[in-house]
């Protein structure tokens, strides 16, 4: 079933602001292939959420999540803003502290990805080249998205905290060309 595939996709991107709610909702109620569907319980819940309601977002993940599932939804949501990361998409600041974040919750490898924001913070400030550390956290993430992707690949089932990394990430400390008190210059 190819379309409850395409409607797992899409409630990921509402719940990632990859897609607006409006969209998705246009999107659920043109497509026969899902009202075909309607026996299915994710299906149904689907269409029963009040779109106009100013939590409906809220409401879609409550619906939805017992379907699928926080730890798919987490490996979804990593993947797709590695990719984003990637390919220089408009989202670098809200993912790399998004990143960030989640290495808190236990996913700490997340933690280097997301220090890069303050690495490109510090650049005016220190002198470093932008355009080579933009350079460095896309081979950084284009290694992290090769890793999971053959663990996943590898490992039936696989969750994101079944992660384990490789060497080939190595940190690199913020190497400082200016000093610090000499930053208006």
């Amino acid at each position: 079933m190819n379309v409850l595939k395409d409607l797992k996709e899409n409630v990921f991107k509402v719940l990632e602001d990859q897609m607006a709610l409006e969209d998705f909702e246009r999107w659920l109620y043109s497509s026969e292939e899902l009202q075909s569907l309607m026996n299915e319980s994710v299906v149904l819940e689907a269409y029963t959420v009040n779109y106009n309601q100013r939590d409906a977002k809220y409401q879609l993940k409550k619906a939805i999540f017992k379907y699928f599932g926080e730890d798919e939804f987490l490996l979804w949501k990593v993947k797709s803003n590695l990719r984003d990361l990637i390919a220089n998409g408009g989202n670098r600041d809200r993912v790399l502290n998004d990143f960030y974040c989640i290495g808190y919750d236990g996913y700490t490898f997340l933690c280097y990805i997301g220090y890069y924001i303050y690495r490109i913070e510090d650049t005016e400030y220190c002198g470093n080249n932008l355009e080579a550390l933009l350079i460095e956290l896309k081979r950084d993430c284009e290694i992290l998205l090769e890793e999971i992707e053959k663990q996943e690949f590898e490992n039936p089932g696989f969750r994101l905290n079944d992660y384990r990394p490789s060497d080939k990430l190595e940190f690199n400390p913020l190497e400082v060309t200016k000093k610090w008190w000499n930053f208006w210059r």
